[in-house]
């Protein structure tokens, strides 16, 4: 079985990787590849990347909102495309959101059996990273908004759901969100509990957070 160390900043010498996934999967269909860089380099706690030795196998990005932004994407009147800076806490303010968006959930390779375990270990670590990164007496309310067939059905799997029952046209938005109640805490853990063996050294572990 492999695990996957996680970090929120690589060294020099894998940024190159890094931003290969990056490129491949931000596109014309969500944020543009600058813009994400700019969230990053406010709060660079918002992207964590999964290791196989000096291989970047993975990353996913998860952002603090302020309480205004979170209410847009109550009535959908905001996308990914349109998040800036100024819609991000800074990480010292990220135990106390109210809001999150989950931005990208990304892998090398999904034919290979090692980056399918990759998969898991970034499905625990998402866990632990809202268990121990958010004070969830805080935390409402998760926002994602899929473009793939695969990313939907991931994010059904997480529990998310469209805040509207019929799918909206193709040029309006699809948000999904999660609200955080009891029952998603048990959710949470209970994958934080049956993926973290496929987790090394990781940052969003044990009550830490990065």
């Amino acid at each position: 079985m492999t695990t996957f160390d996680m970090i929120t900043s690589p060294p020099d010498h894998l940024k190159p990787l890094a931003d290969a996934i990056n490129n491949r999967y931000f596109t014309i269909d969500t944020a543009d590849l600058i813009v994400v860089h700019q969230w990053i380099d406010f709060n660079p706690t918002i992207v964590t990347y999964a290791l196989s030795g000096d291989e970047v196998v993975g990353f996913f990005n998860i952002i603090p909102l302020t309480t205004e932004c979170g209410a847009l994407f109550e009535k959908q009147a905001i996308k990914e495309e349109d998040l800036c800076v100024e819609h991000i806490l800074p990480a010292e303010a990220r135990r106390f959101a109210q809001y999150a968006y989950l931005a990208a959930v990304a892998i090398a390779d999904t034919t290979r059996y090692r980056d399918r375990q990759c998969a898991a270990a970034l499905m625990a670590t998402m866990a632990d990273h809202f268990l121990n990164g958010y004070d969830l007496n805080y935390l409402k309310r998760i926002f994602v908004n899929p473009t793939t067939f695969n990313g939907n059905s991931l994010v059904r799997k997480l529990g998310l759901r469209p805040i509207v029952a019929h799918k909206k046209p193709l040029k309006g938005n699809d948000i999904y969100t999660l609200e955080i109640t009891p029952e998603t805490v048990k959710s949470l853990r209970a994958a934080s509990k049956r993926y973290g063996r496929f987790v090394g050294e990781t940052p969003w572990r044990d009550g830490t957070s990065a």
